[in-house]
């Protein structure tokens, strides 16, 4: 995964945690670090982090899994609602 300027993929979400730390997560394709287009559904486990204050990069042991659906609606409902909530607010605010 890689973005830059907030332009690329990344992981969104955190479900079905395990003792051992694995969860499932799902791949968006993502502009100014908003989810637009899943692009797959994975099974992941953190390793080890790199870098300062969370400039650097992550190590993730993951392997693909089925789409989890559910997972990326949740994920779309939890990025779009509060920007069409600020969207609403500073138009209203013109007023």
């Amino acid at each position: 995964m890689f973005t830059f300027n907030g332009i690329g993929t990344t992981l969104y979400g955190k479900k079905d945690l395990d003792a051992e730390g694995w969860y499932t997560a799902t791949k968006f394709f993502c502009v100014v670090f908003v989810p637009v287009i899943p692009l797959a559904c994975y099974r992941v486990k953190r390793l080890a982090s790199t870098g300062l204050l969370g400039f650097g990069s992550t190590q993730y042991e993951m392997y693909p899994i089925d789409a989890d659906i559910k997972q990326a609606r949740n994920i779309y409902l939890a990025a779009y609602i509060p920007l069409a909530i600020v969207f609403v607010l500073v138009n209203f605010s013109k007023r």
